[in-house]
């Protein structure tokens, strides 16, 4: 829970839609971007994101996702 609860308030904080779709671009699994008038997240967030998946799907994600 304690890996959890910051990657459910990054998803709260920065938009479902958004943070699920670099979600799962990370994971090699193209989702497109998000529909106006929503932006996808900026790389900064992006790599934020990824070390959070990093972290939960450990060993789990695409060798170049990570």
């Amino acid at each position: 829970m304690r890996k959890l609860l910051p990657f459910l308030q990054f998803i709260v904080r920065h938009g479902l839609p958004r943070a699920i779709k670099a979600g799962l671009d990370i994971q090699q699994r193209l989702a497109g971007p998000p529909r106006p008038p929503l932006l996808p997240l900026p790389q900064y967030e992006t790599r934020q994101l990824r070390e959070m998946l990093t972290d939960l799907l450990a060993g789990r994600l695409p060798p170049s996702a990570v």
